[in-house]
C-alpha cells in the first residue's frame, strides 16, 4: 500500500514539528532507528527478519542487541 505524501505547505507557512515519541509506544531506539533505515533504503521487514541474530553475534554484550527484533510479522 502506498501512502501519499501530504501536500506541501504554502511558502512562508511554518512546518509543524512532531516528536517521534508521539508515534511510538516504547523507548526502543534501536528498533526505531533500524525501521527508519529500512524505510529510507526501501528495504522490507522480510529481508531483515533474522538481522537480530547477526546483531547478537556482533554485539554479544549489548542489552540493546539482545532485545532487538525485526521481521515481517512481529
Amino acid at each position: 500500500m502506498i501512502i501519499p505524501h501530504p501536500p506541501a505547505p504554502a511558502p512562508g507557512v511554518p512546518i509543524p514539528r512532531t516528536a517521534l515519541s508521539s508515534f511510538v509506544q516504547t523507548n526502543d531506539d534501536a528498533e526505531i532507528l533500524w525501521t527508519m533505515q529500512l524505510i529510507t533504503t526501501h528495504s522490507s521487514y522480510k529481508s531483515n527478519e533474522n538481522i537480530s541474530k547477526l546483531f547478537k553475534l556482533m554485539f554479544p554484550f549489548s542489552q540493546i542487541a539482545n532485545r532487538f527484533a525485526c521481521g515481517e510479522r512481529l
